[in-house]
């Protein structure tokens, strides 16, 4: 087998099934320091995951937290992140606004790339413009996400083009 392998195992915590996921860690840590690969586990700090990992031994497991990792180098993986998305679609200062405004929040930046790429490809000028010149927020922690939300909202509920009753039917959901 290569050396160096590594298995994702992503969100844990979303396993609908508690007894699955104790048996998992359980199988995880009882095989894996004799086998020639890694596995990288990511999860919410559940209390009965985080309990189960905390209680090995230190030399079978390392714990990363997430909101422990210094700042710039979530928002370098950020920069880094957009650029691989966007490509050569957007021009230099805008990635870095964009960047900025996502902050250290990845959360922010995948769904700005989701609405600035409708079709998944091309990137949509007026879009990202929309959403570069919304007026950013201070203070709060998630208030650039929830402002990048009613950006997104707003613009689709005031959207030009469509039908009268589809945008009856957005108005009735969502009211600016």
């Amino acid at each position: 087998m290569t050396k160096g392998l590594v298995v994702v195992i992503d969100a844990l915590d979303e396993c609908s099934n508690a007894n699955g996921v104790r048996t998992i860690l359980d199988v995880l840590f009882r095989i894996t320091p004799a086998l020639p690969l890694k596995f990288f586990v990511t999860s919410r700090p559940e209390p009965d995951i985080r309990h189960r990992i905390e209680a090995q031994s230190d030399r079978n497991r390392s714990i990363c937290v997430l909101h422990e990792i210094e700042k710039s180098l979530v928002e370098a993986d950020i920069e880094l992140y957009l650029r691989e998305e966007l490509g050569n679609g957007v021009p230099e200062h805008e990635l870095i606004k964009l960047a900025k405004r996502s902050g250290n929040l990845f959360i922010y930046a995948a769904t700005a790339i989701r609405y600035i790429r409708p079709t998944g490809t091309m990137v949509d000028p007026d879009r990202l413009e929309t959403i570069l010149i919304s007026p950013a927020n201070s203070g709060f922690q998630h208030s650039e996400i929830d402002k990048l939300y009613t950006t997104i909202l707003e613009a689709a509920v005031h959207q030009s083009g469509r039908e009268p009753q589809e945008h009856r039917s957005t108005s009735i959901h969502w009211q600016p």
